[in-house]
This record gives structure tokens, sequence and C-alpha cells, in this order.
């Protein structure tokens, strides 16, 4: 039988806990090495956020969780945010703050990912609609222009944006519309809503109506 002595036991978990939880911030993210195997050190301050090490020193960013309805009888699932390289600790925190905020209320992340990935964007949907619509329907050339600069110009970082993603979070389209006003004035702001609003009505892949309709920016 073996013999334990239990300070060195204590002394063992210590160091164990040390090493796999700490107030993830760039000054205690640069102290953290690589080992042998690959270890994650979880934050102290945002539950499931953490930092995965692996041995060849590359480091990226994870949030674990438990799926909806939770407890511990749902096995964990983990997913990686993004490397460590390219987001500081402050960023991966709040990405994985709203992960972690989505799963509360029911969503799946890593389910979600498949269909992020077959998903219609706002750009592949844009081309859509000026082919089958304004092409075709013999729209004139300004017409189309005018469409062009405001989906292509205003909407531009979004254009790689799934349009289920827009459709679920009409906050980020109400933000956007406020945005466009300040800066645009609202006749830009509510004219840019229009054809925007028609590329998603006419989406076909997407079952849930216009988030521009639904926030009341048309």
């Amino acid at each position: 039988m073996i013999a334990w002595d239990a300070r060195a036991v204590a002394t063992w978990w210590r160091q164990r806990l040390a090493m796999t939880v700490a107030r993830l911030t760039k000054r205690s993210v640069d102290t953290i090495l690589p080992a042998d195997r690959q270890f994650v050190v979880f934050d102290t301050d945002l539950k499931g956020f953490g930092l995965r090490v692996l041995p060849s020193g590359a480091r990226s960013w994870v949030v674990e969780y438990r799926p909806h309805p939770g407890g511990r009888g749902v096995a964990k699932k983990r997913i990686t945010i993004g490397s460590a390289a390219t987001l500081t600790p402050d960023e991966a925190r709040k990405r994985a703050r709203e992960i972690l905020a989505g799963v509360s209320l029911g969503s799946d992340p890593s389910g979600g990912r498949a269909s992020l990935r077959n998903a219609v964007t706002l750009g592949q949907a844009w081309q859509r609609y000026r082919t089958s619509h304004l092409v075709r329907k013999g729209r004139s050339a300004a017409t189309i222009a005018g469409y062009a600069d405001h989906v292509e110009r205003l909407f531009r970082e979004w254009l790689n944006k799934p349009l289920f993603v827009l459709g679920e979070n009409p906050n980020l389209v109400t933000q956007r519309h406020e945005k466009i006003t300040e800066k645009h004035g609202p006749y830009i702001a509510n004219d840019d809503a229009h054809p925007s609003g028609d590329l998603q009505s006419r989406e076909a892949h997407r079952p849930k109506p216009s988030a521009l309709q639904s926030c009341g920016c048309r």
C-alpha cells in the first residue's frame, strides 16, 4: 500500500490549481509556458473561459459549457474562440461572455457552427437579389448602382455574415440603423434599410422574418 503524505498531496493540488486557474490578463498569459501535453488555464473571473496551450507553444482562447438544460448529467462542450496571437484577453473574454449568455438562453454554439458554414450570407443574398430581381426585371443602371452602394458600402463588414445571425439578433440591425442615421442622416438610414430588408425577406433559405422589418427600421 502506498503511504500518502498529506502535506505533499496538498502541495501537489495547490501547484495543479495554480497552473490551471488564473486571472487571464496579458501579463499572466505571458508567464504561462507550454508543457509536454496540452492544458487549459481557466479564468477566475468568467467561468468556462480559458486559454488552451499546446506543447508547440500555440495558444488559443476557448470557452467550455454545458448545453441546455445543463446540470452534471449533460456532458461539457468546448469550442475555440480564436488565437491568442490575434485576440487580446479582454476581446476573447467579451466573446466568451456573449457565447455563454447565448447558452444560458438555450443555444448550442458548437451545434450552430455547421449551420454557419452552410448559411447564406448577406453578400450571397445580395448577388442573388441583384441578378434575379434587379437585372431580370430590367431595373435601371442607376437603381442597381444605388442598391449596390447601400449594401456594399454601408454594410461592407456584414457581407460575410449569415442572414440568420442578423435575424436572430435584431439589436445589431437597430444599432447599425442608429449609427447610419447619426452619420448620414435619417433619409439615407431609412433608404438603406429598404434594400437590406428586401434581401432578407426574399431569401428562401431564411425561415424567419426580416430582422430589419422586425426592428421597425423600414
